[in-house]
């Protein structure tokens, strides 16, 4: 399952970990500054976040631990 949510002015990830079977998630062109909320999406393949406010990128870890 594919999710676009670019040029939406999202500010803060949530609302997606009813989305479990989602396997590419397109956040770029947002207002994210934050990588969060995405621990449940355990066969998430592809995450587009370009074009944000991201400061850390140790947060992904996160995303990699879960697999």
């Amino acid at each position: 399952m594919t999710l676009n949510l670019s040029f939406n002015e999202i500010k803060v990830i949530s609302g997606l970990s009813n989305c479990k079977m989602l396997r590419k998630l397109d956040l770029s062109h947002n207002f994210i500054s934050k990588i969060q909320n995405l621990e449940e999406l355990k066969i998430l393949s592809i995450l587009s976040l370009s074009n944000n406010w991201i400061a850390d990128l140790n947060e992904l870890k996160i995303l990699n631990e879960n697999k």
